[in-house]
């Protein structure tokens, strides 16, 4: 007996028969719980997928929800691995957050010789639905002469235009969108509001009506006139930037005097004229009132046509097209744009197209559009997109009548009157701003580093402005920017 329990051969098996079962079950378990890490993680994934749907439908029923939860889940999750697979939770609170809950549980094999025959997992998973974002869109487009004038593959800027408006309405309009509203604003010297607003409160004397003169006769008993003139020839004129060639008169080489007698009879006046509104408008005329939208009791000057005005008051080119949500007409109004009437060749005034982009998107008269978002409204998102193909040529008119008219004097005193207009662009890009309006701005061919700098500076940041050196790079930048508002529009 003594020898029996002193004598050690044997031990070996005994122990290692004690080591070998903690290492199958150490090893073992180790697989067991990755085959369990597995399943959570194909679990989890399943869930998250389950709440992004959640968040991007429109249901609201508690039921409905569990059921499409696991609709969802059991669709995505690995059946033959993962038992016991129970959507326990499936709910939208008040602030729109989406949660999940979910339990599921994986068979041991190794673990099961230590009392676990599987091994469960609870998971959840949230997100937030989306808060539907309502778009409010103003481009305010040149319409100005010089867009007449082509690339080197001889696409028309217009017509570049036209393309890359229309792309833009498409990618942000695919069909007619409760949530999308566009506007168009065509802008050169002046801009037309539509006649549809003779009698507006909110603008000055539109009536048409016909106005008689007196008829005034004196003798003349001689006059000048030119005799002998320089033949006719062929001139470059300038509009807006683009050079024209016309045909200008000779200078007069000679002057004589003619006599009557009896005395000639030379009549005036006695005439009708008929003044009728077509929808030009001018700038307001009260100190800074035509940098903003907060003066509504200030009058916006209407041109009224006569017999006898020039085209540009009687036309003012195409008119503006409010917010709307259906595509069609803003396609057809794009596609309607033009350049000139007749011998009209429009040239730029920036400042009017800003402030009635700004009047489009305002929560005031003439349009009322919704109020202007908070800075933490994730609701409502109110863009311009500004796009010009050259620097200012025109300044407001001195005796504060409302037109914009070419600078005048030397070359300091041009430069000084360009220069106020510049300012005012830039002011009414910040005020837009400070009203929560993001701006983009695109230069179509633009060689002026000061006109550059200005849209550079009107944008939103610097991603907000694009720099086109042609008709393809014109319709690429409306595209990023499309891509742009609705990828901002999926964020929020």
């Amino acid at each position: 007996m003594k020898r029996f329990f002193v004598d050690k051969r044997g031990n070996f098996a005994i122990m290692a028969a004690m080591v070998m079962t903690g290492l199958i079950v150490s090893l073992g378990g180790a697989v067991d719980m990755a085959r369990a890490y597995n399943g959570r993680v194909n679990l989890q994934k399943s869930m998250d997928a389950a709440a992004l749907a959640i968040a991007s439908s429109a249901e609201t029923d508690p039921a409905k929800l569990v059921d499409m939860a696991t609709n969802f889940v059991m669709a995505n999750v690995s059946v033959n691995v993962i038992k016991n697979v129970e959507v326990t939770r499936a709910t939208i609170d008040e602030s729109n957050r989406v949660v999940v809950e979910a339990s599921g549980s994986v068979d041991a094999t190794f673990l099961t010789l230590i009392n676990y025959p599987t091994l469960g997992f609870d998971l959840v998973s949230e997100t937030e639905r989306p808060n539907e974002v309502e778009l409010e869109v103003a481009l305010v487009l040149d319409n100005t002469f010089s867009m007449n004038d082509a690339d080197a593959s001889g696409t028309r800027k217009i017509d570049a235009l036209k393309t890359a408006a229309k792309l833009l309405v498409k990618m942000l309009m695919p069909e007619d969108d409760k949530l999308v509203s566009i506007g168009i604003v065509p802008y050169a010297n002046n801009v037309n509001v539509g006649k549809g607003f003779a009698g507006a409160s909110w603008l000055t004397d539109t009536s048409n009506d016909v106005q008689t003169s007196t008829k005034t006769c004196k003798e003349i008993t001689q006059e000048s006139y030119c005799a002998t003139r320089a033949p006719s020839y062929q001139c470059a004129k300038n509009y807006d930037g683009v050079i024209v060639m016309e045909t200008c008169s000779g200078a007069c080489l000679e002057t004589k005097i003619r006599y009557f007698d009896p005395p000639k009879v030379s009549c005036s006046g006695g005439g009708t004229t008929t003044y009728k509104f077509e929808g030009c408008v001018g700038s307001r005329r009260t100190g800074t009132t035509h940098l903003h939208d907060g003066s509504p009791s200030e009058l916006y000057p209407a041109f009224r046509t006569t017999s006898t005005t020039s085209d540009h008051n009687r036309s003012c080119l195409k008119p503006i097209v409010a917010l709307g949500k259906k595509r069609a007409p803003l396609e057809k109004a794009i596609d309607d744009l033009i350049i000139n009437i007749s011998s009209y060749r429009p040239q730029t005034y920036i400042p009017a197209g800003l402030i009635w982009g700004q009047n489009l998107l305002s929560p005031s008269q003439p349009f009322q559009a919704n109020d202007y978002p908070a800075p933490d409204d994730k609701t409502l998102r109110k863009i311009m997109v500004l796009m010009t193909d050259g620097e200012n040529t025109l300044r407001l008119a001195s005796n504060r009548d409302g037109t914009h008219t070419a600078p005048s004097g030397n070359a300091g005193q041009i430069s000084t009157q360009l220069t106020k207009t510049n300012q005012d662009t830039a002011t009414l890009c910040a005020y837009s701003k400070s009203k929560g309006i993001e701006i983009f701005t695109v230069a179509l061919m633009v060689d002026d580093a000061t006109a550059k700098s200005l849209l550079e500076a009107c944008a939103t940041d610097k991603e907000h402005y694009f720099d086109a050196s042609d008709a393809t790079g014109l319709v690429d930048a409306f595209r990023s920017i499309a891509g742009s508002i609705n990828a901002v529009r999926l964020a929020k």
